[in-house]
């Protein structure tokens, strides 16, 4: 596959998630280190990015100067701001497409790439509001589900009170708890959040691009 930016051409190797995917490790210079990362939450709705720009590598000095740019689908070329505070790029409430295209450059220096990101994270149980009785001696069958049926890499579930951080693998959709791992509280907040990833190969070693969606929702457990 052959990749055109800044008037240079790359060769770089590609890999696909999925038979129709749109994933690509992209191209580069290999001298700048990035890691992007893209959220998307049901709820709270909304979206954000984070990328970190360095020089040369992973240890390399903080670039406030480089281009940052999301694009894909009907997401038009969007540019992520610098921002001072967190010494990073950042960008909220962009649209949220199927698969999305990272380009950074900065004076010779560029790296592409392309991520299927999931699609919206939705918890089918236990449904929000919803009442969980201890003493019926019954697990608890945590579900969720992608709006579009987009298998992920990782999936992690974190229950607040109780304390459960579970990392499950690839395409799970269900997680069994027993009534001993739950506890008694009137807002337990359960959070599904599910990621895919990919290396940059344009970048410096170690430089990657992840992206997930998340979906919370709040129970009773008595």
């Amino acid at each position: 596959i052959i990749y055109r930016a800044m008037n240079r051409i790359s060769v770089a190797a590609c890999i696909c998630v999925c038979a129709c995917s749109a994933s690509s490790v992209g191209g580069g210079t290999q001298r700048l280190f990035v890691n992007a990362r893209l959220a998307g939450a049901s709820h709270p709705p909304g979206s954000r990015s984070v990328v970190v720009v360095r020089k040369g590598n992973e240890a390399g000095a903080l670039l406030d100067d480089a281009t940052v740019v999301l694009r894909g689908g009907k997401l038009d070329r969007t540019v992520v701001p610098w921002d001072a505070i967190h010494n990073d790029y950042r960008l909220s409430g962009f649209r949220w497409e199927p698969a999305v295209r990272l380009e950074v450059t900065r004076e010779r220096e560029w790296l592409d790439a392309t991520i299927d990101v999931p699609g919206a994270t939705l918890v089918v149980s236990p449904l929000d509001g919803s009442n969980f009785v201890k003493a019926d001696k019954q697990p608890l069958i945590v579900e969720w589900k992608d709006e579009h049926n987009v298998s992920t890499a990782t999936t992690t579930v974190h229950l607040r009170t109780a304390g459960v951080d579970r990392t499950l693998p690839p395409g799970s959709i269900s997680l069994v708890l027993q009534p001993e791992e739950l506890t008694r509280v009137s807002d337990e907040k359960l959070t599904i959040e599910r990621r895919v990833s990919v290396d940059l190969f344009g970048g410096a070693l170690n430089s990657r691009f992840t992206a997930g969606t998340s979906h919370e929702v709040t129970f009773n457990v008595e």
